[in-house]
């Protein structure tokens, strides 16, 4: 990182092939000379060094709310119970932080 490096628990995001949907580390630690050590939050077949990535500026958030009661969603708050989207509205959405 050029600049001060993110904050623990924030999301980077890694620039991935176009086409493809980007690649989702946590920042775990600061092990020292602008460097982060993370954990990914998928598989690592396609993450090689070097790649860019960028700082979302906060933690992983997910989808909260009576609407979410009774449906299968993942880590990042998407729906994965083919039921649809949980807020069809994008302005009623409510987000918290995962931590």
């Amino acid at each position: 990182f050029n600049e001060k490096p993110p904050k623990i628990s924030n999301v980077l995001e890694v620039e991935v092939a176009e086409g493809s949907e980007c690649f989702i580390l946590k920042v775990a630690q600061h092990p020292g000379e602008n460097t982060v050590r993370t954990i990914a939050m998928e598989s690592t077949d396609d993450l090689v060094r070097g790649q860019k990535c960028m700082d979302s500026g906060g933690p992983i958030q997910v989808l909260v709310g009576q609407e979410t009661l009774g449906r299968i969603i993942n880590m990042f708050g998407e729906p994965v119970d083919e039921k649809g989207p949980i807020f069809p509205n994008k302005e009623t959405e409510k987000f918290a932080p995962l931590h």
